[in-house]
């Protein structure tokens, strides 16, 4: 039996083709273009051969493909109605549950419960072809010297606010940004347990970073990843919230803030003439500016000019700490702008939840392109980096055994001023577990240990025909990422994913760094308890 839609003029029914639809020829990250007239207007797939064809009424690429060749099932692939599958050349709408999974392999859709189980997934997901693959630990495809977007993309598609966001498409749902909206798809792809194929391929997502950047970065040239991240980034921001905005869920994340001490220009000046001569630190040569960041560049030491004594050229190693003496506030970093030096000191005073390193492999001058090959040794986990901020004294807040002195005029006024809600406390030991809420907080927020997330790489060729070859554009990217659940370290390379061990992830030729904060003992603590009340009582 026939019946009418909401839209009142498609008629939906039970289909007897769906027996001829083959999965196994199914690719939805080709490119949604018709086969016979190129466009990409109101495109459908069969479901039978895979190919994609315009239209649905008469005279149609697709109305002409069901009757010529006899494959009746095709689904819609873009714009409104996408994921609606209609029988032709009688063109109803079909309605069945065992084509789920296929609107599922082209828009994966996920539930809350199912985003926050992401991290602890240990269960492999099988394709059409019986191949197994980890979500969230796929390939990519190459496009050709594509693969400083795959790197960025799979980096990203790890960092929980960022993944969480675009995987509730409610979050973007009005949005008119088309680079948004095929972002949103690779991320959705990438952590779905429903692909068709093992690896996804970024081709609509490329096609619109190519239009939005107006060509920066294009299919065929490699560029530095960490222009593409922050480019990505901001973008993302700007075409979700407005170019206004400061502090957006997709640059939170990243966004810590650094103290920027520059000297004085009389003062270099006078250093230049007495080039040698050290003088003592005055403050007041120095302007002091407080600056938000999304990543910290370090700098690289120069590469040795002599060769070892077989011939061959010297690859220093570094410890990661030597590098990060940028930023504890005593070393100067000297630059030449305009002709001018510029002197300058750091010190970070925020941490962000998600820090990111970029080591500056890459040198450009007027003749050709230079990489530092300097091997920078960092540590998986528990990166302390308190010699390099602003932390607070934990003693300027009582303990929790002082609190209970304490008035409840005075304990109510404390909880107040660190932005805690005292609503419902009516007794005193009700303050105190919202003071213990306050503590934990404060925890947080001086929190200085990191563990690795993500760690992009870019890999020179071993041999080089031409010394002065580019090697950005000869050496290629891979990503280092690790599955929580099992403690099990991933080296992906466009379509290749392998497992490592992280002894070889810290002695990597590392370009960007991706830390996570960790989270203190006392919120872990309150995390903890908030999932038992919610387990117990289903809150």
């Amino acid at each position: 039996m026939s019946k009418r839609t909401v839209e009142g003029s498609i008629r939906t029914k039970k289909c007897p083709y769906l027996d001829s639809i083959k999965r196994q020829y199914l690719d939805f990250d080709k490119p949604k273009v018709c086969a016979v007239t190129l466009s990409t207007d109101n495109v459908y797939v069969c479901l039978v051969c895979g190919q994609f064809f315009q239209g649905r009424g008469k005279h149609t690429p697709c109305y002409t493909h069901a009757c010529q060749f006899g494959h009746h099932v095709f689904m819609k692939m873009t714009g409104f109605g996408k994921g609606d599958i209609f029988c032709l050349p009688d063109n109803y709408q079909v309605v069945d549950s065992s084509l789920t999974d296929i609107q599922t392999a082209l828009a994966p859709d996920y539930s809350k419960d199912q985003i926050s189980t992401l991290d602890n997934n240990k269960t492999l997901s099988t394709d059409v072809s019986g191949t197994t693959y980890l979500p969230g630990f796929i390939g990519m495809n190459n496009l050709n010297h594509t693969d400083f977007i795959n790197t960025c993309v799979m980096a990203l598609a790890q960092v929980p606010p960022i993944r969480d966001f675009f995987l509730k498409k409610r979050n973007y749902q009005k949005t008119e940004s088309k680079l948004v909206i095929r972002f949103g798809d690779l991320i959705s792809k990438i952590w779905s347990r429903g692909n068709y194929r093992n690896a996804v391929s970024p081709h609509d997502f490329v096609q619109e970073v190519t239009v939005a950047s107006k060509r920066r970065f294009v299919i065929g040239r490699q560029c530095e990843a960490v222009e593409f991240m922050q480019w990505l980034i901001n973008t993302l921001s700007k075409d979700l919230f407005g170019v206004k905005k400061r502090s957006t869920p997709i640059l939170r994340p990243f966004q810590g803030l650094i103290e920027v001490r520059t000297e004085k220009k009389e003062q270099t000046m006078k250093h230049a003439s007495r080039a040698g001569v050290e003088e003592e630190d005055d403050e007041a040569n120095w302007d002091t500016r407080v600056m938000p960041f999304l990543f910290l560049a370090m700098d690289l030491p120069p590469v040795p000019l002599f060769k070892d004594a077989q011939g061959g050229n010297v690859v220093p190693q570094i410890p990661l700490f030597d590098v990060l003496n940028k930023f504890d506030g005593k070393t100067i970093s000297d630059k030449i702008r305009g002709g001018v030096r510029e002197r300058k000191k750091y010190r970070i005073q925020k941490f962000p939840d998600y820090l990111m390193f970029h080591l500056g492999r890459f040198t450009k001058n007027n003749w050709f392109v230079e990489k530092n090959p300097t091997v920078v040794n960092f540590p998986v986990k528990n990166l302390e980096l308190q010699d390099y901020s602003f932390v607070e004294d934990d003693n300027k807040l009582p303990t929790a055994d002082e609190a209970k002195d304490l008035k409840v005029a005075e304990l109510k006024a404390l909880i107040t001023k660190h932005k805690v809600s005292t609503k419902g406390c009516l007794e005193h030991g009700d303050l105190i577990q919202k003071y213990n809420e306050v503590l934990a907080k404060h925890a947080d927020l001086n929190q200085t240990k990191f563990d690795l997330l993500a760690n992009i790489c870019h890999d020179s060729p071993a041999e080089r025909e031409n010394v002065n070859a580019d090697p950005l554009q000869e050496g290629s990217y891979k990503v280092h990422l690790q599955n929580k659940a099992i403690e099990q370290w991933y080296e992906i390379q466009d379509l290749f994913v392998e497992d490592t061990l992280p002894q070889l992830v810290g002695v990597s030729e590392s370009y960007m760094l991706i830390y996570e904060k960790q989270k203190s003992a006392a919120v872990t603590a309150a995390n903890a308890a908030a999932e038992l009340q919610a387990e117990l009582y289903g809150k």
